[in-house]
């Protein structure tokens, strides 16, 4: 009992140094709340960046899929141009056929009209048997 009033400042002193260790606690429990939430950012962005990576991917797919439905589309019309454009060559062919054997008919009918009875009857008899030998 050197210290009449010193009780009163080691009561003071105890109080801050209990004050200082809370406070310490606190600190220590607000940097361990701060590393746990760096922890989860890290992780979220982690889990973001994996998101982005599926997307990315995701989308890569897509656009080749579309692109081979796209190459078989025209593939599929080419095939269908060259198709139609034969069909125009037949087509145009077969009138050209038809023009040339109605002209040769014209020509006949022409022919046959100037003839004589008996040259006609000879040139059918010569078509009926040509047509004889065919058959």
């Amino acid at each position: 009992p050197a210290f009449v009033d010193g009780g009163d400042r080691r009561r003071d002193f105890e109080r801050l140094a209990q004050r200082l260790t809370e406070c310490e606690a606190a600190v220590a429990a607000r940097e361990e709340a701060l590393r746990d939430c760096e922890r989860r950012g890290a992780q979220a962005a982690s889990e973001r960046d994996v998101a982005r990576l599926e997307l990315q991917c995701t989308q890569d797919e897509a656009s080749r899929q579309v692109g081979l439905v796209v190459e078989r589309w025209r593939s599929r019309v080419g095939a269908l141009q060259d198709e139609l454009e034969a069909v125009r060559n037949e087509l145009r062919e077969e009138r050209e056929s038809a023009a040339r054997a109605n002209s040769e008919l014209a020509l006949a009918a022409a022919a046959a009209a100037d003839a004589s009875p008996q040259s006609r009857l000879n040139e059918l008899e010569g078509r009926a048997a040509a047509h004889t030998e065919e058959l």
